[in-house]
């Protein structure tokens, strides 16, 4: 991959990440819908391949099917494996989204009836809320953040082959973010205790701008030292929750921005297991 996968300030790329945001949650409301809900929520979950440039949505199986949000061309997708209906996003109202989503879903034997929005969770308001249409992206934007979704994907999945018990690396339609968890302890149960999780996020109340993190949990209550951990990436984000942060404005005016974003990922890996007490060798 190319050590300078980024070239454009991470907060001019907002209002077009606000709109996959916004689209991603059409795909969501078919896997809601129509698919089990899990404990986790992660019905509702995504899986990003670079090669098509995809946030893909979880198969149904009957009829076999699945959303994708196609980053790149600002559309959403619907897969019913042996073939793809396109649903346009822009210049479209969200009503006459869902509406031309039903009438594709109708014609796979489908109930448009059940299509509802998403209740256990809101995301940002936005102009299209007020019956505005999709304005698609520049194509520039749009690639840039298919760059950050590969470079994450890329790193995560390197870091996930060496944790025995890591989670999948997923897009949550919530928050929007790409997401990778690791146990690190559990108890007599087989539960959980203690937790790592990084990843990818959009700007949020917590930072202004894209940024990668690495934050973590424990059951019981964590006693932290007097100073946390240095790093040579990134700062500590302390505020409602403790973590790591590696704004993509730190990013751009490195020479080998792949390698920072291994390293900053190892590094707050490693911090975090000193927070939580755990004996590691340094990840390299």
């Amino acid at each position: 991959m190319n050590k300078q996968p980024f070239s454009i300030d991470g907060r001019n790329l907002i209002p077009t990440i606000q709109a996959l945001h916004q689209a991603s949650q059409f795909a969501a409301m078919v896997s809601n819908s129509y698919l089990p809900k899990l404990s986790d929520d992660s019905q509702n979950s995504f899986h990003w391949t670079a090669e098509t440039g995809c946030l893909e949505g979880r198969w149904l199986k009957n009829p076999t099917m699945r959303m994708l949000i196609d980053v790149r061309n600002f559309e959403i997708i619907i897969d019913n494996y042996l073939s793809m209906e396109i649903i346009s996003l822009d210049g479209w109202t969200k009503e006459q989204i869902i509406g031309n989503l039903q009438d594709e879903l109708k014609k796979i034997q489908l109930n448009p009836s059940l299509l509802k929005p998403v209740e256990q969770f809101t995301i940002p308001a936005h102009p299209v809320d007020k019956g505005l249409p999709f304005s698609k992206p520049s194509m520039e934007f749009l690639t840039e953040w298919s760059n950050y979704l590969n470079v994450t994907q890329l790193v995560l999945g390197e870091i996930q082959s060496r944790f025995k018990r890591a989670s999948a690396i997923s897009v949550w339609p919530h928050h929007f973010d790409m997401g990778l968890y690791l146990p690190i302890a559990k108890d007599e149960a087989g539960k959980d205790t203690q937790s790592i999780g990084l990843g990818l996020a959009i700007a949020d109340a917590y930072v202004p701008e894209p940024y990668f993190y690495v934050n973590h949990w424990g059951k019981e209550s964590i006693k932290y030292p007097k100073h946390l951990p240095q790093t040579r990436y990134g700062y500590w984000n302390t505020k409602d929750w403790k973590g790591l942060v590696l704004t993509s404005s730190a990013i751009l005016v490195k020479e080998d921005q792949v390698a920072l974003v291994k390293a900053f990922f190892n590094e707050g890996i490693n911090a975090s297991l000193q927070v939580l007490k755990r004996q590691t060798q340094p990840i390299a």
